[in-house]
């Protein structure tokens, strides 16, 4: 849960880019449109899904329009060493499942944080 005025909610790359690549075009346009959205560019994005008319890109364009107020320009906090991707607590999240399964198995209660 965000905390206002302290955090920004953003849509991490690794899943915008996971649905980006289930658009049905050509692999440059995936490119085109995975440029513009690293960089932010929502209207460039848009402009470009709508002039490839395919039922997949208006799946798409839905996708966006649900989470536009999260996509962040990439390449700025990239450039200014932000971490913004969600794997390093995704992954810390299965390390701790995986401990509390094998200690619950072995007949313990605890939970082992591995970093």
């Amino acid at each position: 849960m965000a905390i206002p005025g302290l955090t920004d909610e953003i849509l991490d790359w690794f899943h915008l880019k996971e649905n980006v690549d289930k658009v049905n075009a050509t692999s440059e346009q995936l490119e085109t449109l995975a440029s513009h959205l690293w960089e932010g560019q929502l209207g460039k994005t848009k402009r470009l899904l709508a002039e490839l008319r395919i039922p997949s890109t208006q799946r798409f364009q839905a996708y966006l329009d649900q989470h536009a107020q999260r996509i962040p320009n990439s390449r700025y906090y990239q450039l200014e060493g932000l971490s913004i991707g969600s794997g390093p607590v995704e992954s810390l999240v299965k390390q701790i499942d995986l401990d509390y399964n094998s200690q619950e198995h072995s007949g313990t209660q605890r939970v082992c944080l591995k970093y």
